[in-house]
């Protein structure tokens, strides 16, 4: 017999920016962020931002990443599109709690 709470679908009140995803596979080539930037192309604050998802995904920096992780530019685009999606759910979920 299915749990009750098994049938609720998750819905978190947080979300996870795509650096999130980018700080794990920094950290699992043993890389420096410097180094990274590099790679990408951007500078280290733009890095940064990344991380904190405050700077955007685009097409070029979607093959930037692809090219130095060994994915695909999409895996990057819809990463970065989920997190736009979650992040506006997100903010009207706090706007309607605070009324």
């Amino acid at each position: 017999m299915e749990e009750e709470w098994n049938k609720r679908p998750f819905k978190p009140n947080w979300v996870s920016p795509p650096g999130a995803t980018i700080q794990d596979a920094l950290q699992e080539r043993s890389w420096t962020p410097h180094y990274l930037a590099k790679q990408l192309g951007i500078t280290d604050q733009e890095l940064e931002e990344l991380f904190e998802g405050k700077l955007a995904i685009s097409p070029k920096l979607a093959a930037a990443l692809a090219i130095t992780f060994g994915n695909s530019p999409s895996f990057w685009l819809n990463r970065e599109r989920q997190y736009s999606e979650d992040l506006l759910e997100l903010n009207k979920k706090k706007k309607k709690e605070k009324k």
